[in-house]
């Protein structure tokens, strides 16, 4: 049986094609690491830092990449963390992990971190009353969870979306009983009003929510850090 001409190139074209856009692919997820990053934040793991020495500081990177033996590093960035610091750390990558910290203050910081330096974190995923009371902040977020009566956990939060011309703001209020991995505020059946999920990851609480709890762009996602009271 004879081949048309160019029927060749039909057959080989597509494995042709998936060779160059495979690495391209894997270079543009490897360049990503983005502190607002939610659906990252879903699929991260709790990981707890580890150091040479207590003090020896880790820097976060803006590239998966090895800094050179010698000269400077351009994608070392000034922030770093120290040893026993927990963070959110998404899958590796050419020995590095996209990892997600926030401050005390609620600032939310990312970027990537040697795989190396890196362990899971043993901390209990249930969020009991114990975990959960207390005031919770994320970037302009907050949250505070109190004890409700017949022991269920109430909570009440206020969320804000900042533009040059505007702010929208949002909140909520519920119980719901406390106990397991996840809690949710609001009534799931009800598709027009705020429901609000909470998941804890090591000392973080990863809250999301179905964007229909304020005003335009304002919602509850994110990572969130218990401050402390004075």
């Amino acid at each position: 049986m004879g081949y048309a001409p160019g029927m060749r190139l039909l057959f080989t074209l597509p494995v042709v094609l998936m060779a160059v856009a495979l690495p391209s692919l894997a270079q543009a997820q490897s360049s990503s690491c983005s502190p607002y990053d939610s659906d990252a934040h879903e699929q991260a793991q709790a990981m707890t830092l580890k150091a040479s020495s207590p003090k020896q500081p880790v820097h976060f990177q803006s590239e998966a990449k090895a800094c050179p033996a010698k000269g400077t590093c351009r994608w070392k960035q000034r922030s770093y963390l120290i040893q026993a610091d927990t963070v959110l750390a998404g899958p590796e990558q050419n020995g590095f992990r996209c990892a997600h910290y926030v401050t005390a203050k609620g600032k939310p910081m990312a970027g990537f971190l040697p795989s190396a330096n890196l362990e899971p974190a043993k901390a209990p995923k249930t969020l009991d009353l114990a975990f959960l009371t207390g005031r919770w902040v994320a970037g302009e977020n907050d949250i505070t969870f109190t004890a409700g009566a017949n022991g269920l956990v109430h909570a009440e939060g206020t969320a804000t979306y900042t533009s040059e011309t505007t702010a929208n703001t949002g909140d909520f209020s519920g119980d719901t009983t406390p106990g397991g991995e996840e809690l949710r505020f609001g009534n799931p059946q009800a598709e027009d009003e705020c429901l609000v999920t909470v998941q804890r990851r090591g000392p973080y609480l990863l809250v999301s929510d179905n964007l229909r709890c304020g005003g335009l762009n304002v919602s509850f996602r994110g990572l969130y850090v218990r401050v402390k009271t004075q």
